[in-house]
């Protein structure tokens, strides 16, 4: 699903927002060249380029979490962890990008960070997104503490960082287990905790909690197969097309499944989910 053509006004107040964060924070010598190129290179890689897809998850979970906030409410307090989301996830891509890792030289059709810059700058771009990431959460209304330990461990050794490891040196053909080991830190991470940061950003309860934990990562898990799949990449022609499509479908349903106990308020979500398909 586009975001961008399904709902353009959400995504535009992304990107506002986004924009918003970087001229908020502020530094004492605004005028150096550290400042000015350390803000130029975050502004490059963070704004106008993303799908804006885990953000969104963000907005969307804390929206069908709350019965009694409007709208308004809802987006005030989820918007903290919306952005900090977006930040470790462009974090995420330029240091994935850099030669040590999978060494790429452009992104959605841009140089990436390192070839626009150099790899000093797209390194300490990556650190400052990521550390900015913790002081915007740090905002947030409800639980701030606690959002900012879910989100470290999502990202950190035993989240997100292992599937970059595990990645790295798993690199080459790998059976199921270790692929789907492999996807669940490095992609479903993140979803699932864009999904939980959601719906605690509203006080939800914890079956609410729950059923969005576990939508997050088979949602996290579809999206990297149907990605897979989309690419032709090397393990759908190792492992088999038919299997990764079996593999998609049971993703997809259990992503379903965690869905139901919210009824029609999760039509958007269901929509989502059935455009992997």
């Amino acid at each position: 699903m586009d975001l961008f053509q399904k709902y353009p006004l959400e995504v535009a107040a992304i990107e506002a927002k986004l924009l918003a964060s970087l001229e908020e924070a502020k530094t004492d010598f605004p005028q150096s060249l550290g400042a000015r190129r350390i803000k130029e290179a975050m502004a490059y890689s963070l704004l106008g380029q993303g799908k804006r897809l885990r953000p969104w998850l963000v907005l969307e979970s804390a929206s069908i979490s709350s019965d009694i906030l409007s709208e308004e409410q809802v987006q005030a307090l989820a918007f903290p962890a919306a952005i900090a989301v977006e930040y470790v996830h462009t974090y995420s891509l330029i240091h994935d990008d850099l030669p040590a890792m999978d060494n790429d030289d452009f992104r959605r059709g841009l140089p990436t960070s390192h070839r626009k810059f150099d790899e000093a700058t797209a390194i300490l771009t990556g650190d400052a997104l990521l550390t900015d990431a913790f002081a915007v959460l740090g905002n947030a209304r409800v639980k701030a503490a606690q959002q900012c330990v879910i989100l470290a461990k999502a990202i950190g050794s035993d989240g997100m960082i292992q599937g970059q490891m595990e990645d790295v040196y798993h690199q080459g053909l790998q059976d199921e287990k270790q692929f789907l080991k492999t996807n669940r830190y490095k992609t479903g991470k993140l979803f699932e905790c864009a999904c939980v940061l959601g719906a605690i950003s509203v006080d939800a309860d914890p079956k609410v909690l729950a059923s969005l934990r576990t939508f997050g990562m088979s949602f996290g898990q579809a999206f990297q197969l149907a990605d897979d799949l989309a690419d032709d990449s090397e393990i759908v022609v190792y492992l088999g097309r038919e299997k990764i499509l079996r593999l998609l479908k049971n993703e997809i349903e259990n992503a379903l499944g965690a869905l139901l106990p919210f009824g029609k308020k999760a039509e958007r979500l269901i929509e989502l989910v059935c455009s992997l398909r």
